[in-house]
């Protein structure tokens, strides 16, 4: 299909009709995502308007067959919004066509109740071979299971592992109410009691992930965004479904991925094994005293346990009070035995009528989710 104009590619609904997104609509979209996710109606911040220009339509994998879509209401507002982002992927050494739909939005005092559904339909019914979406609340899923797309339940789970338990507590009753941040200090010798009883023992102890016996055969570095545009798809080429990107596509997810703002600093390592050679990297952003939230974590199969031990162990070396991140399959029977636990809070859901690729995201041999994913966006923890 040849997009010649919006008229041509226009659905109607009644007198609404959907089309794709366009530079002009930004600031209208933008307002709708801060009225739904933050119910806020205050005028976008125009660092997010030229974002949502950015990211939804001047991007290296841009294709006008697989845009974004408004619904457009018949006095000319915008009453809906979905992102959708090409998504090229090799399916068993082949190409493979996806998107990956975001930031679904919608103004409830502009908008019907079946927006949301019509908007998800049309994206579903555009020329890819499947559509991806891996940060779907409770009404997305349901809203997903109407139009039979499947929930990747593999895909679907976070874990956290604590680094300080009585600091981790304070955290999160701050988050509740402030003023239990300030137990912190008042913690933190309990934490460092049981982190050097830990660091005494002669058995590996989960208050000290760095003292994980053979571990000293292994290193970490930082690694710069060049470096790992070269590098990530290495690491990932034994997966039978995965993004087929070139060094520009990484180059952008993982320049965008960087810039966390609400999470603090950009950490970058990678792991190496006894011969120098990488084996895996982790990427997070810490602030201490806080969570340190996982971009990505990445290892060459067999070597998962090396690159979890090494990020655990950076993140308490940085301050951090636990490590919280999206679970990948190939890393589930390892973050397991380090005492990680696990739940769900967004869930990732698949529809293609592929039974191949369906099939790898029921065994998890695919690579989703993280760079792969809606996660890498700026408008998941950046500020504007």
């Amino acid at each position: 299909m040849t997009m010649t104009s919006e008229a041509s590619v226009a659905a109607k609904h009644g007198d609404n009709f959907i089309r794709p997104f366009s530079a002009g609509d930004a600031d209208a979209v933008a307002a709708i995502l801060l009225h739904a996710f933050q119910k806020s109606d205050k005028p976008a911040p125009r660092g997010l308007v030229d974002y949502l220009r950015s990211v939804y339509l001047d991007t290296p994998w841009y294709d006008p067959e697989l845009a974004s879509r408004v619904m457009v209401r018949s006095d000319g507002q915008i009453a809906g919004f979905v992102g959708v982002t090409p998504l090229p992927m090799l399916l068993d050494g082949k190409p493979f066509r996806a998107i990956m739909t975001s930031s679904i939005s919608v103004d409830e005092r502009l908008a019907d109740p079946m927006t949301g559904p019509r908007l998800m339909r049309d994206a579903r019914d555009s020329a890819a071979d499947a559509v991806l979406s891996d940060r779907c609340n409770e009404m997305a899923i349901i809203l997903a299971r109407q139009l039979r797309s499947e929930v990747a339940g593999k895909y679907s789970l976070d874990w956290v592992r604590l680094l300080r338990p009585a600091a981790f507590a304070a955290e999160v009753a701050g988050r509740r109410f402030g003023p239990a941040r300030l137990l912190k200090p008042l913690v933190a010798p309990l934490d460092k009691r049981f982190h050097d009883r830990a660091m005494a023992s002669v058995e590996p102890h989960w208050q000290a992930p760095g003292q994980v016996r053979g571990l000293s055969h292994f290193a970490d570095e930082p690694i710069n965004i060049e470096q790992l545009t070269e590098l990530v798809p290495n690491l990932i080429a034994h997966y039978p479904l995965r993004p087929d990107l070139n060094r520009a596509q990484w180059r952008r997810i993982l320049t965008d991925g960087s810039q966390k703002a609400n999470h603090g600093e950009f950490v970058s390592r990678v792991v190496t094994g006894r011969d120098g050679e990488p084996i895996g990297v982790f990427l997070y952003h810490v602030r201490p005293g806080d969570f340190a939230e996982v971009l990505q974590l990445l290892a060459l199969p067999g070597q998962e346990a090396h690159v979890v031990d090494k990020a655990l162990a950076h993140a308490r070396e940085m301050g951090a009070v636990a490590m919280h991140g999206r679970a990948h399959p190939s890393f589930l029977d390892t973050l397991r035995s380090r005492r990680a636990f696990f739940f769900t809070d967004q869930s990732t859901i698949i529809n293609s009528r592929n039974p191949a690729m369906l099939e790898h995201f029921r065994q998890g041999t695919a690579f989703f989710t993280g760079l792969a994913g809606e996660h890498w966006m700026r408008l998941n923890g950046d500020k504007f």
